[in-house]
């Protein structure tokens, strides 16, 4: 299941780019497949109006990729993922299986953007208010982490390296590398469950005594001793005991399946919770 995803703010050529390498793909005799708000039938300014609407659209996004996963199948997530926990939960499910991904990033410059929104048939265009919340939510890839590379930045004067991309999505399964989390020296399983169990219920405790206060915008965990500096949630609304627990199980469930040293766990987790609870 080779995984592209599309990433950039609204109106920045995401599926002009995304059919062209379908289309390239698919006359170079691959099986290929798009995933997006167009094909689930959700319009942009349903899907992402409020809070409950936009993770239920990240929800549709991830479990429509999830079902097409397999070997022979390139998907394309033809989609903002503006959310550095949302991508890197998509990572997780396609390394879990050792296939090939990549991301590719339209960096269009907000103003240009803009414009292209307003020229957009009213029907396909995105409401100014909401067009501006997306951009300014917008965290931009970085190719220092593992779960946004191989990224291919394309700006709108460039031309979309097709043969490139192909490329480093259609390696043999043999010859694409095991999540760097499993190339560490695997330690006893006792301590890393322990060590995976206070990492989180510290910062649980953290996000859960904030709540309690009423605090609101971010927040900084406390440093934990596990090289963990400074973690940021960005706490927009109440969060409870029992959805904290929950996320907690399902991160649990996907580490111990993939996984990491521990000094990276707090991190990983506070991406998972981002993309649960930062909604």
């Amino acid at each position: 299941m080779p995984l592209l995803l599309m990433c950039g703010i609204p109106c920045s050529g995401k599926s002009q780019r995304a059919k062209e390498i379908h289309d390239y793909l698919k006359e170079a005799g691959r099986r290929v497949m798009l995933v997006g708000e167009d094909t689930l039938n959700i319009p942009r300014n349903d899907g992402y109006k409020d809070a409950r609407l936009e993770k239920s659209t990240r929800g549709s996004l991830l479990s429509n990729t999830e079902r097409y996963l397999d070997t022979e199948t390139t998907i394309i997530v033809d989609s903002l993922n503006y959310i550095k926990g949302f991508r890197y939960e998509i990572f997780c499910r396609s390394r879990s299986l050792r296939t090939p991904n990549c991301v590719v990033y339209c960096e269009t410059p907000r103003d240009e953007a803009r414009k292209w929104n307003v020229s957009r048939e009213e029907n396909a265009r995105w409401d100014d208010a909401l067009f501006e919340d997306m951009c300014n939510r917008f965290e931009v890839p970085n190719p220092r982490n593992r779960w946004d590379r191989p990224l291919f930045i394309l700006r709108p004067e460039d031309v979309t390296p097709l043969e490139d991309i192909k490329n480093s999505l259609h390696e043999t399964a043999e010859n694409v590398p095991k999540n760097p989390a499993t190339e560490y020296e695997k330690m006893e399983e006792p301590n890393f469950v322990y060590e995976m169990d206070q990492m989180t219920q510290t910062i649980i405790n953290a996000v859960l005594e904030a709540s309690n206060q009423g605090l609101s915008g971010d927040m900084v965990v406390p440093k934990s001793k596990h090289r963990i500096s400074f973690l940021f949630i960005a706490l927009t609304r109440m969060v409870n005991l029992a959805e904290l627990r929950r996320i907690k199980k399902q991160f649990v469930k996907m580490a111990t399946q993939n996984p990491q040293p521990v000094d990276t766990i707090g991190d990983a987790f506070v991406l998972y919770l981002n993309s649960n609870i930062n909604s």
